[in-house]
């Protein structure tokens, strides 16, 4: 089975930005309503997509779904998507997410 980043379309995510998907793991930027509180706001999310039968993680009632990355993780999540994308340049749309990577990481300072 397995699923691209495009593929997994969670209930608590909207406006989903992918920033890598090697075939195996995928990171996302976009806003994630909290269970919690129900509150908003831009995070990370990331998951491994799983390989021919399988459903990937994390999953929720056979569905995939994102984690979202826990704030203190977000840099080291997107600074190792930097150095993955700059070691595997076969890596499809790699010049797209590196600038969107970049963009999650001045969003992150503030700039």
């Amino acid at each position: 089975m397995g699923f691209r980043a495009e593929e997994v379309t969670p209930k608590r995510w909207r406006n989903i930005r992918v920033l890598f998907d090697n075939g195996v793991y995928s990171v996302v930027a976009g806003v994630y309503r909290r269970k919690t509180d129900e509150t908003e706001g831009e995070r990370l999310g990331e998951r491994w997509n799983g390989q021919e039968d399988q459903l990937g993680f994390p999953s929720q009632a056979g569905k995939p779904i994102y984690h979202a990355v826990p704030d203190f993780l977000e840099r080291s999540v997107l600074h190792g998507v930097l150095d993955e994308l700059t070691r595997r340049p076969e890596i499809p749309r790699r010049d797209q997410h590196m600038q969107q990577v970049l963009r999650e990481l001045a969003r992150l300072s503030g700039a």
